[in-house]
């Protein structure tokens, strides 16, 4: 909610997310299918990252394997690029 000069948003916190039903799409954006895999994986809720032709030609290791070691299942495409998804996991339990 926009008053003057302040916004104030409300959400329903970190576990109040829901899986989407279609593939997120970040369009050309790294930092943003790496913010996202971050918090969905961390809030337990699964789902798939996609996005422009470009951002699937390039390398998802550095989004990947993090999560990996963090114990997320998270799958690339066969060529180790977008679109990136993984299967739900109870939260903290990495």
């Amino acid at each position: 909610m926009l008053e003057g000069s302040r916004l104030t948003i409300q959400g329903s916190g970190l576990h109040g997310l829901e899986p989407p039903d279609i593939p997120l799409n970040c369009g050309n954006s790294a930092t943003t299918m790496r913010l996202l895999a971050g918090m969905l994986a961390a809030a337990g809720t699964p789902a798939i990252l996609d996005g422009s032709d470009g951002l699937r030609r390039r390398p998802m290791g550095r989004i990947v394997e993090p999560l990996r070691q963090m114990g997320v299942p998270i799958q690339a495409s066969q060529g180790g690029t977008a679109p990136c998804g993984w299967q739900p996991v109870p939260p903290g339990s990495y």
